[in-house]
This record gives C-alpha cells, sequence and structure tokens, in this order.
C-alpha cells in the first residue's frame, strides 16, 4: 500500500487529505501537541474557482477554513477540519490490535535502540521490509505498523517451531 488520499465536505466545503507518511505521522503522534499548520500541512481546500488550494498558511486557513454560510463560527469548523484530518491519519489505531507474544517469549530485558531513530522505524529497516526513503515518502503509519505486525507473527512462528522441535527431540 502507500498514504491514501480522501476527498471529503465539512459544512458545505471541500477538502482533500492525503495521509502523512510513516516517519512524520510518528512524530505527530509522539507531540503533545501539533500546531493546526502541520496537521493541515498534506490538506488542502476547493477554492472559489474549483481548485484545490494548500492549507499551508494562515492566510488560505482563514480565507478557506470557515462555514459558507456563516452560521458556525471559523474556529469550530477549524476544530471539526483538524478532527477529520486526524482520523484519515490516525483512525485506523482505535479498532488496532497487534499480536499478541506469549509471555514465555518476552524476555524482560530491553534492547539497544537508537536515539535519532524511532523503534518502530529502526525494526522495519533492520528487518528490510523497508527503507527510511520509503517510510519518509511512500508508506502510512498504518502500512508500518502492518510490517511490525508481520515480523512478529515471523518471530513467532519461528519461536513456536523451536520450541516445538526441542519438545519433540529424542532424549539421550
Amino acid at each position: 500500500m502507500s498514504v491514501k488520499t480522501e476527498i471529503y465536505t465539512i459544512f458545505g466545503n471541500s477538502y482533500k487529505t492525503t495521509q502523512f507518511t510513516a516517519i512524520p505521522a510518528l512524530e505527530i503522534m509522539k507531540s503533545e501537541t501539533t500546531a493546526p499548520l502541520v496537521l493541515l500541512s498534506k490538506t488542502s481546500a476547493m477554492d472559489e474557482n474549483g481548485e484545490w488550494t494548500p492549507l499551508d498558511s494562515r492566510q488560505a486557513v482563514n480565507k478557506l477554513v470557515k462555514d459558507p454560510l456563516n452560521m458556525i463560527a471559523p474556529r469550530a469548523v477549524l476544530s471539526e477540519l483538524m478532527q477529520q484530518v486526524d482520523m484519515i491519519n490516525f483512525g485506523f489505531l482505535l479498532s488496532w490490535h497487534g499480536v499478541k507474544i506469549p509471555s514465555r517469549f518476552a524476555s524482560g530485558r530491553d534492547g539497544i535502540v537508537s536515539q535519532h531513530v524511532d523503534p518502530i522505524v529502526s525494526q522495519i529497516i533492520q528487518n528490510d521490509s523497508a527503507s527510511m526513503r520509503e517510510l519518509e515518502e511512500y508508506y502510512s503509519l498504518e502500512d508500518a505498523l502492518k510490517m511490525v505486525d508481520v515480523m512478529a507473527v515471523k518471530g513467532l512462528n519461528t519461536a513456536l517451531a523451536h520450541e516445538d522441535a526441542e519438545r519433540n527431540r529424542p532424549k539421550r
């Protein structure tokens, strides 16, 4: 897969949002607060000429993120838009269930991690599932988490096979 783009309408205005790729999405998730311009950096609004205008500046947001009937406060429209962008990028997490690793396979030890690279990104790169560039430019956060799930299943199946082999090994 790759990042997806959605077109939708909020309070009579059309918007187009492209998901963040995995690395920027992870950075946004780690952030305690995200500025509207950061969250809207991959979003455009349909302008009065029927063209998509990026919401990459305060001027664009002030001009295009509003209720055309002026019945709803612009701040409320902005809040609704930001919630929609958040759902497009992170909504899948509401129902996400990662692979459950049996406790007997958990070592209790922390591995060595980089201070410069997110552990999820590091795992994917170490497994040769994707490159740093692909995670920065192509794959969504959902894609990255699916890759980690596949790696967990592979590791768990290997551990289970090893456990079975040990159990069935002839005793001497």
